[in-house]
């Protein structure tokens, strides 16, 4: 009978450890948020840049003026086979650019638009901002100021961090080059960009998420534990 009692503690004293650390890795699971996910399509430029116009949701969208070009290019890529290439050849106020729509957002989260980028040459005319639009993507209700990071020979990062503003659903990211301010000569290289989401804004979609994996470990452990328990009363009856 001794025997017999001492096998039963044991395997109680199993069953609660057992429960405990499925129970704390389920928790784990619930609580960690989820990674930042790039929003961008065609992040490193290896598909085509469509010149159609806006809206630009799911591609690269690019536009230029006299004396300037914006385009895919397999010349200097950071990464992959290709890089969107802007350039401007001696041509006073004009601008080459490359864009992209990002819908699904909500005022108040805060967003990162980076990437690399080169130049082999004169590049002192490059802007990165985000352009703010309604939920329809048809109007505009802001933008950030220009960033204008420095640039160089050697692909260097760039990043703008900023907060959707109220009324704001679409971010427009966009990485251009101007002349506005005299004759000049451009030619840069962007690769390898992103658009996440780094706040908790977004937290209800990743909760339901991991809620449902913690009821699917719950479930389960509810299901070892009544059949240990029977083991266990089947054993304590021998």
């Amino acid at each position: 009978m001794a025997a017999t009692m001492q096998k039963i503690t044991v395997g109680n004293t199993s069953r609660s450890c057992f429960f405990l650390v499925m129970a704390s890795l389920a928790l784990s699971v619930y609580f960690t948020p989820a990674l930042a996910q790039n929003l961008l399509a065609n992040p490193g430029f290896e598909d085509p840049i469509s010149a159609a116009g806006a809206p630009a949701v799911g591609e690269w969208e690019s536009g230029a003026g006299a004396g300037a070009s914006a385009a895919n290019s397999a010349s200097m890529p950071r990464s992959g086979a290709q890089a969107a290439e802007s350039t401007i050849t001696g041509t006073p106020n004009t601008f080459a650019i490359v864009f992209q729509d990002v819908p699904g957002l909500v005022p108040g989260q805060d967003v990162v638009f980076s990437g690399y980028h080169k130049t082999l040459s004169n590049a002192d005319g490059n802007q990165v901002r985000i352009e703010w639009r309604d939920a329809a993507n048809a109007v505009e209700i802001g933008r950030t100021a220009n960033l204008t990071p420095a640039v160089s020979a050697d692909y260097t990062p760039f990043s703008l961090t900023s907060t959707v503003p109220a009324g704001a659903a679409v971010a427009r990211v966009v990485y251009a080059i101007q002349s506005f301010e005299g004759p000049s000569s451009q030619q840069v290289f962007v690769d390898d960009t992103a658009f996440v989401v780094t706040d908790t804004a977004t937290a209800p979609a990743a909760s339901w998420h991991g809620l449902a994996v913690l009821v699917a470990i719950l479930a389960t452990l509810g299901t070892f534990a009544i059949r240990f328990r029977q083991r266990t009363f089947a054993y304590s009856q021998a």
